[in-house]
């Protein structure tokens, strides 16, 4: 085990550096500002994920699990198998809608759930303001 700063604790002292010391001198170039808000914004993600990610990906799991009748297999423990399942499930989702197969309507209900779902989820990672500024309008 590493001892202190972890990994995320680092990736968020980057960002605050570029934020709060670098970004301030920029201003008289609109590219290079641009540029450093995306690599501040690409630092937040990526600390968003390794703080929320595993949860997130394992409620993904149960609701495709549940949705394909696959409740009773046992979730993967490792996060990239569990991934691999995911993407597994969607694909299959995937082409369920391609080919028309879409159940009837409790199945079109529970799609639309999970859909939302997820969309929320990813949002909570890449964009959680744009989430907050949804949810207060």
């Amino acid at each position: 085990m590493q001892d202190r700063p972890s990994g995320p604790d680092l990736i968020e002292a980057v960002a605050q550096f570029l934020n709060e010391e670098i970004l301030p001198l920029m201003a008289d170039n609109p590219r290079l500002k641009f540029r450093s808000l995306i690599a501040i914004n690409v630092l937040n993600i990526v600390t968003r994920e390794m703080h929320e990610a595993e949860p997130l990906m394992q409620a993904e799991w149960q609701r495709l699990a549940d949705f394909f009748d696959q409740s009773a297999a046992k979730m993967p423990s490792h996060p990239d198998q569990l991934g691999q399942t995911i993407d597994d499930f969607n694909r299959t989702l995937c082409r369920r809608l391609r080919t028309g197969d879409t159940g009837d309507d409790e199945w079109s209900r529970q799609l639309a759930d999970h859909l939302y779902q997820t969309t929320i989820e990813k949002l909570q990672i890449a964009n959680p303001r744009f989430l907050e500024r949804e949810r207060q309008s």
